[in-house]
């Protein structure tokens, strides 16, 4: 799936100008993940995700055959109770913590040129501008959160791994 979301890392930057979009193609990125996301959300009764992943040719990933085998064989069928009262579908929930992933990977690489954003502002201070980019951060996750409906806490839980 390609997805499309602003660069909230424009927002402390001067030269920007109009809106800039960031575009990423999940299942080519990295179709363990994709694959992954896809049955997990095939086990709550969505379909859609792994159907799109294995129409668009994805290369079923070694360790997920035989899960699509004994989807195939009809041995593996997704549970549908207590669908109707979730919030999020799990697609928007892999959209969601997609998202955010690459929130943080922005954040980090801003922070690791802190020092050189500060000598291009004139030497401004390297702390404030760590602080800027935290706080540029914490707003595009509350953004980001709000447009899915859902807390920034509960955002940032979704993108755990499992058991933390």
């Amino acid at each position: 799936m390609t997805s499309s979301l602003p660069l909230w890392a424009a927002m402390i930057g001067e030269k920007a100008e109009g809106p800039v979009t960031l575009r990423y193609d999940v299942g080519a990125r990295n179709p363990t993940l994709a694959f992954a996301f896809a049955l997990a959300a095939f086990d709550r009764g969505e379909r859609g995700r792994l159907a799109e992943l294995i129409r668009r040719g994805v290369a079923i990933p070694p360790e997920h055959c035989a899960a699509v085998a004994e989807i195939i064989e009809g041995t593996r069928k997704p549970d549908k109770r207590g669908r109707h009262s979730r919030k999020l579908t799990e697609f928007r929930k892999h959209e969601a913590v997609m998202d955010l992933l690459s929130f943080r990977e922005q954040r980090a690489a801003f922070l690791s040129d802190a020092e050189a954003i500060s000598e291009e502002r004139g030497n401004v201070d390297t702390a404030d501008v760590v602080r800027e980019i935290h706080a540029a951060y914490a707003q595009a996750v509350a953004d980001l959160a709000s447009s899915y409906g859902i807390t920034s806490s509960y955002l940032e839980k979704l993108a755990q791994p499992a058991g933390q």
